[in-house]
């Protein structure tokens, strides 16, 4: 069972989880290491939600006693030992041992690109205890499920059963795996999907950011906005944090998307070029680094390589707002070069 759900994590009824938005899954690793052992199977979902997923059958008596203690230890080892990064540390090097890629599962099976925004989202989900562990067995016993409910509407984070059961045809080559989500009561759905962070807005965005900081950070914001979408060709993309807002300028060049920035509610603002450091070679480029030794040159800021990678090293709007010029042209030398042609860059180095 361990192997078919990591195989095939749509085995988990999504629809069932949340019928106008059902989660879709991507395997960051099996046999996932935290202090108290390891977990079965470790996913991410689209929106950024860590779940653990445990697999028990039947006549194994930890499905009756201890599998509910351990799956709860183990969330909480994951919320003290894991964050966003070793998370995609360990889905590359799982996805690189299957010969695949993470980041182009992360398209495919979530639509969505694996930026600062999506790991800043994944490290605010640990932090809000927004987890989810799963139980999936050949059968949940009455016992187990009513805990199950009472631990659901009980908590922040989420728990479920899932029964798998198997039907084999007259084609004994033939075989049908059937899942059936148990433990969520209409009372839990309701009350955690109001408590998820909807998209914000202009509007909100600075009526927050008023109350957080001063006028100079606010007008500030509102210039790199405008500038986020003039030097990018599109709208910036607004975050969905539950208490901190964000939005963030994207830019798309040879078929792929760069984050350049993002500004935060809490008077933060973010220089997203280093996280894009593994798509460089493939463009003929090499400008992490490049990027990295330029903003400690020209702005004074001197960010930690790992806190570059990670794609959301953070700094304070304040202290950038007197160098603005500065930032924006150092921006748009990036952009320059992500989107000038192979023969235009050739062209420059001669």
């Amino acid at each position: 069972m361990q192997e078919l759900i990591a195989d095939h994590p749509e085995l988990i009824p999504g629809d069932d989880i949340n019928p106008s938005d059902p989660p879709r899954f991507l395997v960051i690793r099996s046999e996932a290491g935290v202090t108290a052992g390891s977990m079965d199977i470790l996913l991410i979902d689209h929106k950024g939600i860590p779940t653990v997923v445990e697999t028990k059958l039947i006549d194994n008596r930890e499905i009756r006693r201890s599998v509910l203690a351990q799956g709860v230890e183990y969330l909480a080892h994951l919320k003290t030992e894991w964050n966003a990064q070793r998370m995609i540390d360990e889905g590359r090097a799982y996805w690189s041992h299957r010969k695949g890629n993470l980041d182009t599962q992360a398209v495919e099976r979530l639509g969505i690109a694996l930026d600062g925004d999506f790991l800043e989202r994944i490290d605010s989900n640990i932090g809000s205890n927004r987890m989810r562990l799963i139980i999936a067995s050949d059968e949940i016993p009455p016992e187990l499920k009513q805990i199950i409910e009472f631990l659901n509407d009980a908590s922040d984070f989420d728990i479920y059963g899932i029964e798998v059961q198997l039907f084999s045809g007259k084609d004994s080559n033939r075989k049908i795996l059937a899942p059936r989500l148990v433990g969520l009561t209409e009372a839990a759905r309701e009350r955690k999907s109001s408590s998820t962070g909807s998209r914000w807005t202009y509007e909100r965005f600075i009526e927050e950011l008023q109350r957080e900081s001063s006028s100079e950070a606010v007008a500030f914001a509102d210039e790199l906005l405008r500038f986020g979408e003039e030097i990018s060709g599109r709208p910036v993309e607004w975050g969905n944090g539950k208490d901190r807002g964000s939005f963030t300028a994207r830019l798309l060049a040879g078929g792929d998307r760069f984050s350049l920035f993002s500004v935060y509610t809490t008077g933060g603002l973010s220089i997203n070029f280093g996280w894009s450091y593994q798509k460089y070679p493939d463009l003929g480029i090499d400008v992490s680094e490049k990027y990295r030794a330029r903003i400690r040159k020209d702005l004074g800021i001197d960010f930690e390589q790992s806190s570059w990678e990670r794609g959301w090293p953070m700094t304070d709007l304040l202290l950038l707002a007197p160098h603005k010029d500065t930032l924006c042209q150092i921006v748009r030398d990036f952009v320059d070069e992500l989107s000038s042609t192979p023969s235009d860059r050739a062209q420059r180095g001669r």
